[in-house]
Order: structure tokens, then C-alpha cells, then sequence
């Protein structure tokens, strides 16, 4: 018979972990926008390369 429940092996696998909370949260959200920053950066100078050839 196939499920769509995990086998309990998978289950005990798995280990959560709760969201980060305080300062680290903060520091996480400031890198998380820094590379984002970055990516667009680097996404013009993609776009200026390939417009050059």
C-alpha cells in the first residue's frame, strides 16, 4: 500500500528548528538585503556585458 505519510525512520530524521529572534534576526535580514544588493549589481553587469558582446 502506498501513503503519502512519511516512514517514521524519515520522521526522526527530521529535527526543526525554531526562527531566529532578536539581534541574530536582525543580522540575518541586514545580509539577506546586502545580498540582494549584490545580486542586482551583478545582474547590470551581466546585462552591460552581453549589451557589448
Amino acid at each position: 500500500m502506498v501513503t503519502n505519510e512519511p516512514s517514521s525512520a524519515l520522521q526522526r530524521a527530521v529535527e526543526t528548528t525554531p526562527s531566529a529572534t532578536g539581534e541574530r534576526r536582525e543580522q540575518i535580514i541586514a545580509a539577506m538585503a546586502q545580498r540582494g544588493d549584490e545580486l542586482t549589481d551583478w545582474r547590470a553587469v551581466r546585462a552591460a556585458q552581453i549589451g557589448t558582446g
